[in-house]
């Protein structure tokens, strides 16, 4: 048994006599700080897309009158000042927006498990520590990650919409008035990117929070809870589904790398897990 872990005297003798698995609330993810963060993406993202359609929409006014040579020149001109500003812009944000992001994962997957470990106690307040050692490394590399991930968001939105551009005025197209339709089209591939960012940074930060803050209090192992939420389910996640783990031990989560982890490690994966305490250990 954990030895850290404070049970009520009577569900600790209960348990002990009954060799019981005692179990917390299952650990969710928070979804209202995901959608706050994607929101913040899609603002972003939203005002770079009107802001390129008006500036290749302007371009289209002198189509008619200048030369294919003369058109991917001003088209050059104009994308090198759009992509310049773009990217200060999302950089001068990222940083705000990672730590913010960060932070309020933390708060509240925090309060989620304390509320998971009061429940497995039998009712007792169990505050685990802000900051276990373990976490700070995991905590600054997520906060360094989603400023990348989200610096890279304007890079891959211009060089696509340049290469659209410029792709039409080679082919004998009409630049900006064809231009438009692939601004929108390329807009919703980096909206759809930004909602995969928020929900893949949301639960790869909310498991290793959850991970430490558990192990600093004392729990040693978990339940895994397949979500069933996915078209295209990954069967080694079915066949875990309902299974006791270690936190020190995960299981394997990818048989082609042999990867090893917790729910919500994996791109895509949105199972979560129980913390438990064996009594029969």
């Amino acid at each position: 048994m954990a030895k850290q872990i404070r049970f009520k005297a009577k569900r600790e003798r209960w348990a002990t006599q009954r060799k019981a698995l005692m179990k917390g609330e299952p650990l969710h993810y928070p979804s209202a700080v995901k959608a706050k963060y994607q929101a913040s993406l899609q603002k972003l993202i939203s005002a770079m897309i009107k802001d390129y359609q008006k500036e290749l929409t302007m371009l289209n006014k002198d189509f008619g009158i200048t030369t294919d040579a003369s058109i991917a020149s001003q088209t050059r001109i104009a994308m090198s000042k759009l992509r310049k500003k773009w990217l200060s812009v999302f950089s001068k944000r990222s940083a705000s927006l990672a730590d913010k992001f960060v932070s309020q994962v933390d708060a509240v997957s925090k309060r989620s498990l304390n509320e998971s470990l009061k429940s497995l106690s039998g009712g007792l307040t169990i505050q685990t520590p802000e900051m276990p050692e373990a976490m700070k490394d995991k905590i600054i590399a997520a906060t360094a990650e989603n400023v990348s991930l989200i610096k890279s968001i304007p890079e891959k939105f211009h060089y696509r919409v340049e290469s659209a551009a410029l792709r039409s005025i080679a082919s004998g197209g009409e630049g900006a008035k064809t231009i438009y339709q692939e601004i929108m089209e390329i807009g919703e591939v980096t909206e759809k990117r930004a909602k995969f960012i928020a929900e893949d940074q949301t639960r790869k930060l909310t498991t290793a929070a959850n991970q430490e803050r558990a192990k600093s209090a004392g729990i040693k192992k978990g339940i895994w809870h397949h979500s069933s939420g996915s078209a295209e389910p990954r069967r080694l996640h079915v066949e875990l589904d309902g299974t006791e783990f270690d936190l020190d031990n995960p299981p394997v989560i990818d048989l082609k790398t042999g990867q090893r982890g917790l729910p919500g490690v994996l791109p895509n994966c949105k199972c979560f897990w129980t913390p438990v305490v064996d009594f029969g250990d």
